[in-house]
């Protein structure tokens, strides 16, 4: 019987962890949704927070098909910051010379180099 008691407690564990990594990460998205008002986030976060099971399904049923956009791009923002890059910024799919805060940094500067000397070699 202790061995059924302690699988009963590690499952019991296991979906409390998973539970508290779903709320993390829907109320992470909540905040880092650009299209959503101050007061629709903080009606979004009390309905999750009052209402949690079926406020956290409403919300990855109405705006889940978007949470992995949201994600990748705060994963790419985090990355050019990370890396120095001139894009910084300028949202996803917008070229260097595309963006209005293009300057010759140094990655910019080796891009030119490399079509230039791309030209030189053809």
């Amino acid at each position: 019987m202790p061995l059924l008691d302690l699988i009963w407690v590690m499952l019991i564990w296991f979906l409390f962890l998973a539970w508290i990594l779903v709320i993390t990460v829907v109320v992470t998205d909540i905040f880092r949704s650009d299209d959503l008002s101050g007061l629709r986030k903080a009606a979004w976060i009390l309905f999750v927070i009052v209402i949690p099971w079926l406020g956290v399904i409403v919300y990855l049923v109405a705006r889940g098909d978007s949470l992995t956009y949201r994600y990748m791009e705060a994963l790419g923002r985090r990355e050019r910051r990370r890396i120095g890059d001139p894009r910084e910024g300028v949202p996803l799919g917008v070229g260097y010379r595309g963006s209005s805060n293009y300057r010759q940094t140094g990655m910019a500067a080796a891009m030119d180099f490399d079509t230039q000397s791309a030209r030189v070699l053809r």
